[in-house]
């Protein structure tokens, strides 16, 4: 969090804009390795947990997949990346050392979710948290470092690809006793992981591309400016990360581990009931407290009030939309998962009209009709799902 807002506040405009587009591909590489391997791991662990051999063996299976799909997503993301940055007036120099980096980086965030599922599936909490705190405190000790010497955006990036390795050693040494164990065979699993790799990549190759939408928009229709402001703005979708941690560390494991329908129907009320109102809460204190907020931005970003109230109520609804959609991971609901891209397709082509797509402003709501558009469809799903599983029990 401190190492986000010492960067908006270091940085200049267009090294920011930079900055942004190289960590919104790191995480569509990361999103396009997974497509569907994490759900799919989550979801059979929550049933064998207890069996320490068919972990291990997930786990190695589910890592060499992720190495495989990084590596193409890396070739298909790179163009874009490039194309980014050169609309944005970047160096050929820095385009291909910022490209370089982003896909080192995404190399041990590859192996990290992985580990990181592992200590969920044993509600290693400690660790969890440990993991974080090792990741926060190794980008802020590093980016203050080079902000006494001058930052920019390549030195920037280099920062979060240290502080990334770092996480990912101390992840291997907390899941050693787990992984060290002799895996045992897992292909009878194999055809379950495919079909929810099947069912999850088109979403999840249509919410990367979602995902950078807002920021692809700028660059095309507007400055290296707007870019920068739009990636200042998602400093402040920090505050959502105190809610996301728990939820995803605590809540979503409890529900892929659940067996019996009443309770699981209760856990999920109140999951999402906490959700709607932890943001809801959240929304009316930025907008309380939106200068004082935009005063930690810097003098470059003071005049981003209305943009600020926008982005915090759109980052609610984005919340809430991945709060549905984590759970259905969870459970393997997503067999018709697809539907979410023509409905939002069909939602997002019927508002362009009512849109400015050179005002940050404008494109910031139109990002909101795709967060409309996963709560809709990922209600659905839940509902299907639930009712579908437990018919057959």
């Amino acid at each position: 969090m401190a190492s986000g807002f010492i960067l908006v506040r270091s940085m200049c405009k267009p090294d920011y804009a930079w900055f942004t587009i190289a960590m919104g591909a790191m995480a569509t590489i990361g999103i396009l390795a997974d497509s569907g391997l994490g759900s799919a791991f989550t979801s059979l662990g929550g049933k064998t947990y207890k069996e320490l051999p068919v972990i291990s063996g997930l786990a190695q299976l589910v890592r060499r997949k992720r190495l495989k799909f990084m590596i193409a997503a890396s070739c298909i993301t790179s163009p874009f990346v490039g194309w980014a940055l050169l609309e944005n007036d970047a160096s050929p120099r820095t385009t291909v050392a910022l490209s370089a980096i982003v896909i080192l980086a995404v190399i041990p965030s590859t192996d990290s979710v992985v580990l990181v599922t592992v200590n969920k599936l044993y509600g290693r909490v400690k660790n969890l948290m440990a993991a974080d705190l090792t990741l926060s405190l190794t980008k802020l000790m590093l980016i203050t470092g080079i902000c006494l010497t001058g930052v920019s955006a390549t030195t920037a990036t280099a920062c979060v690809l240290m502080a990334l390795w770092t996480q990912t050693i101390l992840l291997r040494r907390q899941t050693a006793d787990v992984l060290a164990t002799r895996p045992a065979e897992v292909q009878h699993y194999h055809r379950e992981i495919r079909q929810t790799v099947a069912h999850v990549m088109p979403t999840s190759i249509f919410t990367c591309f979602q995902g950078q939408l807002a920021t692809y928009i700028l660059t095309f229709y507007a400055s290296a400016s707007q870019v920068a402001d739009l990636g200042a703005l998602t400093r402040t979708a920090v505050m959502f990360t105190f809610l996301t941690i728990p939820f995803l560390q605590i809540v979503i494991p409890h529900i892929a581990r659940s067996q019996e329908r009443t309770h699981l129907k209760l856990v999920i009320y109140k999951a999402m009931l906490a959700c709607v109102a932890s943001s809801m809460f959240l929304v009316f204190i930025s907008h309380s407290c939106s200068s004082w907020i935009l005063r930690l931005l810097g003098e470059q970003y003071t005049a981003l009030d209305s943009e600020l109230s926008i982005f915090v109520a759109v980052s609610a609804l984005g919340f809430v939309a991945n709060a549905f959609w984590q759970i259905l991971f969870s459970r393997s609901w997503v067999t018709h998962g697809w539907t979410l891209i023509p409905t939002t397709l069909l939602m997002q082509i019927s508002s362009l009209p009512l849109f400015d797509f050179s005002q940050v402003a404008d494109v910031i709501m139109f990002s909101a009709v795709t967060h409309v558009a996963a709560i809709t469809v990922g209600a659905c799903l839940m509902l299907r799902g639930f009712g579908h599983e437990f018919s057959r029990k």
